[in-house]
């Protein structure tokens, strides 16, 4: 486990090319002692990838731009920027991005199984995605991959056309499910405003994901974990990180500061949350400043 902060920049970072997409691992499972891997998936409008299940890994698309359809047990959504889709281990599931420019973030645990993007991708040296791959299709390696990180293709499975549901609540249980954007559970904790996205519940105590926003000058204390600027700007563990930056937190707690206006990330802690995330909060926005 690296045992000290540090900030991936936005567009670095171990970065593979697959098919037209480009996997970029944030944080790994060698950073995170096997608890979690972080990556963003970035590249143009495609064909579904083959449907697939994982035994152990647990799957998370939160869309940051453009849209990203996802098909899980048999049903189907369309993300759009701030949605996101929970895919749990034993989950047959595919994705498709649907916009010229769409990027997914979001953890994979347990660490690890984001080596797969390693085993059967292209490296890749640009910040986002090449206009064209004329890299070979790694169909052998996908055959040879499926024993080494736990992946089974069901290569008839259907897919269905993606439809509206309220995709509003937590489920409470281990299932998949999409959450859009700005809805749900909202807590204020020292001035931010705390939206659990996963919760202990929905990933088996694995792991939390959670959306916090909050104005220039909010401080709290940062625990162990990956932080994902989405907005804005912050510092925290004397690192400062703005748009598209992914801070690592070692074991811990560490000052964290809103410099920008205001700012908006995501928060994974591995395993969960499950103490509470402050007092329930009715409104989209943060309380004004004092």
């Amino acid at each position: 486990m690296s045992s000290e902060a540090f900030v991936v920049e936005a567009g670095t970072g171990s970065a593979q090319l697959l098919l037209g997409e480009v996997f970029r691992t944030l944080v790994s499972g060698e950073d995170s002692d096997g608890a979690l891997g972080f990556v963003t998936m970035v590249g143009p409008a495609g064909r579904p990838i083959p449907m697939h299940k994982h035994g152990e890994a647990h799957d998370v698309f939160f869309c940051e731009r453009g849209a990203i359809q996802v098909w899980f047990d048999g049903e189907s959504r369309v993300l759009y920027p701030g949605d996101m889709a929970s895919v749990p281990p034993g989950t047959l599931h595919a994705y498709r991005l649907l916009r010229p420019y769409s990027r997914s973030v979001g953890p994979i645990t347990p660490g690890g199984w984001e080596r797969f993007f390693a085993f059967v991708g292209t490296p890749y040296d640009g910040p986002a995605f090449p206009p064209e791959d004329h890299s070979p299709p790694p169909f052998a390696k996908f055959g040879a991959a499926e024993q080494q990180f736990d992946t089974s293709y069901d290569r008839e499975a259907p897919y269905p056309d993606a439809t509206d549901g309220p995709d509003d609540t937590l489920p409470g249980a281990p299932t998949p499910y999409v959450l859009k954007a700005g809805v749900g559970e909202r807590y204020v904790h020292d001035g931010f405003v705390i939206r659990p996205l996963i919760g202990a519940a929905e990933s088996g105590d694995a792991f939390s994901l959670d959306e916090l926003e909050g104005p220039r000058g909010a401080q709290l204390n940062a625990r162990h974990g990956v932080l994902y600027v989405l907005d804005g700007a912050l510092t925290v563990a004397g690192l400062t990180a703005g748009a598209g930056d992914c801070v690592w937190l070692p074991e811990g707690e560490h000052a964290l500061e809103v410099t920008g206006a205001q700012a908006r990330w995501l928060a994974t802690h591995a395993p969960a949350v499950t103490e509470s995330r402050g007092d329930a909060w009715p409104h989209a926005v943060f309380p004004a400043p004092r």
